[in-house]
C-alpha cells in the first residue's frame, strides 16, 4: 500500500498533520475567497458550509481509499492552522497522476508556505517513488497556484478544458529534472 502521509513531517515553518473535523469552522474562509470554490473544482452553486462540507467529505474519504493524503500545515510557533498540502491519486483526461496539492488560507497567502509544502511533498513523493512524474493541476487563471508549481520547479506540460468549461493546467517535474534540481 503506498503512503502518501506526511503526518508528523515538518519544514522550517510547519507541521503537518491529519485533517481533523475540528478543523471546520478554521477551514471555512477559504471559501469565502474570490473564485477559491472554481479553482479548486467545486460547484460555484454552493454555499460556502456546502463546499467546506464537500471538501471536508473528500478528504476523509481519500484517507479511507488511500487516494492521497491532504494534510493539515500548522505553524509551527502558534500552532494555527494555514492551509493544507498533500499528495493525491489523481485522474485527469483518464490518465492516472501522482500530485502534489496545496491551498492556503487567504489570511496566509503570499508568504511562501504554499511553496514550502508543495517542495516537502514533491521531495518525500520522489523520495517514496510514488512516481517518475510529479504534477500540479492548476486553473489558469489561478496565478498563485501557478507561481507555486513554477517554484516547485515544474513546467507546463498540457493544458484542457475541464467538464466546467474551465480552463486547466497541467504542471509537471519528473524525476530526472528533480535530481537536477537537488544537484544544484
Amino acid at each position: 500500500m503506498k503512503d502518501y502521509s506526511l503526518e508528523g513531517f515538518e519544514t522550517e515553518r510547519l507541521v503537518f498533520r491529519k485533517l481533523k473535523p475540528s478543523d471546520f469552522e478554521d477551514w471555512l474562509p477559504l471559501f469565502e475567497a474570490k473564485d477559491s470554490a472554481g479553482f479548486l473544482g467545486m460547484p460555484v452553486s454552493l454555499s460556502n458550509r456546502e463546499l467546506c462540507d464537500l471538501w471536508f467529505e473528500k478528504t476523509m474519504t481519500r484517507y479511507t481509499l488511500n487516494t492521497g493524503f491532504m494534510n493539515a500545515l500548522v505553524l509551527k510557533d502558534t500552532q494555527t492552522l494555514v492551509g493544507q498540502c498533500g499528495i493525491l491519486e489523481q485522474t485527469i483526461q483518464e490518465k492516472p497522476y501522482i500530485e502534489v496539492g496545496y491551498s492556503i488560507l487567504p489570511k496566509y497567502w503570499k508568504k511562501g508556505l504554499a511553496t514550502e509544502a508543495a517542495i516537502a511533498c514533491r521531495n518525500e513523493a520522489f523520495n517514496r517513488k510514488l512516481s517518475d512524474l510529479i504534477i500540479s493541476h492548476v486553473n489558469k487563471d489561478n496565478y498563485g497556484s501557478m507561481k507555486v508549481a513554477q517554484n516547485n520547479g515544474m513546467k507546463k506540460i498540457h493544458e484542457y478544458s475541464d467538464e466546467h468549461n474551465n480552463i486547466m493546467t497541467i504542471y509537471g517535474i519528473t524525476h530526472e529534472e528533480w535530481e537536477n534540481l537537488e544537484s544544484v
